[in-house]
């Protein structure tokens, strides 16, 4: 009985040792990938299009949030609970809030969230477009728009950060058919800037769930009221990350 107890060990030892080998080159490679790989988030800021009846703003803004390392992720994930514990539901009725935005965060908590990741390596993006410059094919379809800015921002994305795995998260505002229209518009204008062999992901996705796409929403604010409100007191404590904030004329 001892000896088949011992066999029996013995087996099941040399069964985890052939388990060990197979599945560790496995972690480190998953783990090495993940180094590799960018998330960039998209958010947009803009106050409506019609200004024969309304008063719009006059600027639409689109930012990215540039992310090469997986513990920003979680950098930001601790930012915003706490700010959302310790700031904006403190004193708060239900119910209580559950994610930030940029427009609603009080400048107080915007600099108190700030705190948490500005020594995170992460890179901001932004393209701003004066809506009264737009022809009406634009101004008249926001998703046109919309997907116009967008990639007018991925063309300015410098190349060697366009050199490894990407996964593109935009926050969720469209139905299927422009879902698919935006995908598509991405994945052509990538197509003469990454190598083919890179993988390229498109997410569209609940900012709620992903405090990636409520931070590139607090930046994108800030960019947006630089130039719509002439107020720079956000912006500049993250101007220090932007790789480029450009004002697009088309005229």
């Amino acid at each position: 009985l001892l000896s088949s107890l011992i066999q029996s060990v013995l087996k099941l030892i040399d069964l985890l040792l052939k388990l060990y080998a197979l599945y560790t080159p496995l972690f480190f490679l998953n783990n090495i990938a993940q180094l590799l790989y960018i998330t960039i988030y998209f958010s947009y800021i803009t106050l409506g299009f019609d200004f024969d009846n309304k008063k719009p703003s006059k600027y639409f803004t689109i930012s990215i949030v540039i992310v090469q390392d997986k513990n920003i992720n979680n950098a930001f994930r601790i930012a915003v609970r706490k700010t959302l514990r310790n700031k904006v539901n403190r004193k708060r009725k239900k119910p209580a809030a559950n994610e930030l935005k940029g427009y609603s965060l009080s400048k107080e908590h915007k600099y108190y969230t700030w705190k948490s990741i500005h020594k995170e390596n992460f890179k901001i993006c932004s393209v701003t477009i004066n809506k009264k410059e737009l022809p009406v094919s634009l101004t008249s379809n926001k998703s046109r728009l919309y997907n116009f800015v967008a990639l007018r921002v991925i063309e300015n994305i410098p190349e060697e950060i366009l050199n490894k795995d990407i996964e593109f998260v935009i926050d969720r505002s469209k139905g299927k058919k422009e879902i698919w229209e935006l995908d598509k518009a991405i994945e052509n204008i990538l197509s003469g800037k990454v190598d083919i062999n890179k993988n390229i992901n498109i997410v569209h996705a609940d900012s709620v769930k992903l405090p990636g796409l409520q931070f590139a929403d607090i930046f994108s604010y800030g960019i947006y009221s630089k130039y719509e409100k002439k107020s720079l007191a956000w912006y500049n404590r993250f101007k220090e990350k932007m790789i480029f904030d450009i004002n697009l004329s088309i005229k």
